[in-house]
Parts: structure tokens; sequence; C-alpha cells
């Protein structure tokens, strides 16, 4: 999707960004002692009061963000600042010392404050959810970019632990075989200067003291001694568009235990593969050759000609991660759900993100869960839902998605 809030990946190596007392064993002794509980959330507990949950999200979400918003958004589905500021100042706040400003906060973010507050209220929040405030929480976003989402949670969480991993140079390349999504290729959501970038969001979301900054390919930075060196997440928050970012980043995560029982998993690029119309490799291969991209663009949205939902991106790994480590997802918000309401009433399955809670382990998922807590992966909810969303409309008009490398 052609964002407003992009993230980036490259190759930057080994490198710490350290926080306030040093390296690694700092922050170990930070986000481990801010995770310790004499109370264990059971799993049957916060299944049987899951109801609660989404009903009472539903409730919160539509009334303190949808009613309020739902004029402003643009076809991006985004808060623009150049369309409402006063909302994105109050999302966003903190132009920062570099003179960086947010441009707009990806709505559906706006649903994950009501699902943390719901749990606290039914008494299923885990024992690192932290307070109110934040303390205690360490919130993983994998996908920084310039920190749009980081700005959104540090207003929500002022005494958070904010941990971001990200190459700030650019994306790396695919995996070989995997579906391609027009614009997404190596080098996409580059910073330029990741070292100020690092700087501005260090000096702005509260200090060395209450952020953590990681660079580098997933695949070369996410250590299982890093690893040991961290608290489990609150929430975890998927920004990195494309399948083998994600694959990799949750791998880590549940490899080495850093999710339980209560933990919020959120996706960002949830639909942008499943909104894409697919087109054959001739038409990709096109130079210059953008009216026939979007004849052909038109044609296969009217032929209904779209991927299934785990055929590529952050689904894909969702389902794989699920089937790898034995985790029961269950979808609290976004689109993961079914849309109920009609169209042009609010529903809390309408935006664009995803957001799951971590109901438990060690299931067989191919039995009990075969599509990994998603409720909304069938062709004919597919379509309800792309006919709904106005950042599905968009990526429909301008980006397509082909089974090949060349994009």
């Amino acid at each position: 999707m052609a964002r407003t809030t992009p993230k980036a990946r490259a190759n930057f190596g080994d490198h710490f960004v350290h926080t306030a007392a040093g390296p690694a064993r700092t922050i170990s002794a930070a986000c481990r002692m801010l995770g310790h509980s004499s109370t264990v959330l059971e799993a049957s507990t916060l299944l049987a009061k899951l109801p609660q949950l989404r009903e009472r999200v539903g409730q919160t979400w539509c009334a303190n963000y949808y009613e309020p918003y739902r004029k402003k958004l643009t076809f991006l589905d985004a808060l623009m600042r150049s369309v409402s500021p006063n909302i994105v100042s109050a999302l966003c706040p903190n132009p920062g010392t570099s003179g960086y400003t947010c441009e707009a906060v990806r709505f559906w973010r706006t649903l994950v404050p009501p699902v943390v507050s719901a749990m606290r209220e039914l008494s299923i929040a885990p024992a690192w959810a932290g307070s109110a405030g934040g303390d205690g929480m360490n919130l993983y976003t994998f996908g920084v970019f310039f920190g749009d989402s980081l700005y959104f949670f540090r207003r929500e969480y002022p005494k958070a632990q904010l941990l971001g991993f990200d190459s700030f140079t650019g994306l790396p390349a695919e995996k070989p075989g995997e579906v391609k999504r027009r614009g997404w290729v190596p080098g996409t959501f580059n910073t330029w200067r990741p070292h100020l970038v690092i700087q501005r969001l260090r000096e702005d979301l509260g200090g060395r003291g209450r952020t953590f900054f990681k660079r580098g390919f997933f695949n070369d930075s996410l250590t299982p001694q890093l690893a040991r060196s961290l608290g489990k997440a609150a929430i975890i928050d998927i920004d990195s568009d494309i399948y083998v970012s994600a694959y990799q980043a949750l791998d880590w995560i549940f490899t080495h235990g850093l999710a339980g029982i209560g933990t919020l998993v959120v996706y960002d690029d949830w639909m942008d593969y499943a909104c894409g119309p697919r087109v054959n490799q001739s038409i990709a291969s096109l130079r210059g050759g953008a009216p026939r991209q979007r004849k052909a663009m038109r044609e296969a949205v009217q032929a209904g000609r779209f991927g299934d939902l785990f055929s590529a991106g952050e689904p894909k790994a969702h389902r794989e991660i699920a089937r790898k480590h034995s985790v029961d997802f269950r979808c609290v918000a976004g689109a993961c759900g079914r849309i109920t309401s009609p169209q042009g009433q609010c529903d809390v399955h309408g935006p664009f993100g995803a957001v799951f809670v971590i109901a438990g382990f060690g299931i067989d998922v191919d039995r009990d869960s075969p599509d990994a807590g998603v409720e909304n992966s069938s062709p004919a909810e597919l379509a309800k839902w792309r006919a709904q969303n106005r950042g599905c409309a968009f990526v429909m008009r301008e980006k397509y998605t082909v089974e090949t490398n060349v994009v």
C-alpha cells in the first residue's frame, strides 16, 4: 500500500543502539524485572472472557474513535495532518528536535488502546502488560521507518519501554518464489540517515532509558543473545510489509519465549496482498506500460482475481508461525474478523490492520485452528471486506501482486 507510515529493512550488521545504562545486560535487568508477577493468566480464563472482550472493544472503539474521526479519513485509511491537523496532532504529538512531524497515523492502530484497556478491566491482562500508563510494558515494533507508530504508542503509554527493530535503510529482498507486491522492492522505505532518525526518536520518545533500537536485517540482527537480554512483550507490532521479514521477526519472538498468553500481536499490512489484484508476469514486466498495467489491474478486479489471504505477506507468516510454534491466536479486532455491521456503520473488523491475542500454546493448529484464529479468509468474506475499506480501494487501483520476482 502506498503508505504514509512505511517501514524499512536492510543489512546494517549487528549494531546496537544502547539504553541509558549500557547494552544488553541493562535491557535485561530493566525489562525482565517489569515482567515478573505471582499472578499467571490461564488460557481458559482468557478464552472464557473473549466474547466480552470483543464486545467491550467494539463499544469503546466505535464511540471514542470511529465516530469522531471517520469523516476525517482519507482514501489511504489514515488520519492525515493536512486533512485533520487537530486530530493528528493529538494522536501523534511532539514534532521533534529535527523538525520532523508525523504525516499520518494509520487508523487501525486506534484499535489497540481499547483492547489493552478492556483486557485490564476484565482481569485478563498478563503480568507483563504493565500499568495503565505503560509502566512495566514492553512494546516491540518490527518496522519503524520515521516512527509514526511509536509516537502514537508513546502518547498512549508514556511509561512503556519502546523497542524498535529496523534497518532504517530499506526493505530486504523477498524470499525467492514468494508473491511480490508492486512498489515493495529492496531499498524501499530508506530513511537515508539512520543515525539522525534514531537520535531524534530517542530524544522525542523518552531518552535512552525508555527506548531501545536495533538496526539490521532481521536474519542478522535478531540473535539468541539479544533475546536473552529482553523481557516478554505486551504488544508486538508487525509492520514489516513483506513475508520474509514478518516470518523472521515472529519466529525469533516465539523461539525465544518473548510472548506469552495475553500478549497482543498486531499487523499493519494484513490486507495489502489480499487487496492487490493478481496480474501475470508479462504485465508486471512492462516498462513504460502504465496504461496497460492499469487496464490489466481493472480487469483483474472486475474478474475477482485476488490471491488467497494466506498466500503472501504477513498473513502467510502468521499462519506458518502458528503451526510451527503451536500458537493459539484469537482475533480480537481488525480485518482478521468478519464484518457484521451494514456498510457505512461502525464495525470493529472494518479497519485495515489486525489485532490478535495469544490464547495459548501447544495446540494442533491444523486440527483445532486451521486459519490460525483468522475468521475473515473465505473469498466471499474477503470480497465483502474489500467493498467497504477505502485503503483497500486504493490498493486495488494502484498496487498489483504477482507470483514473480519482477515487480
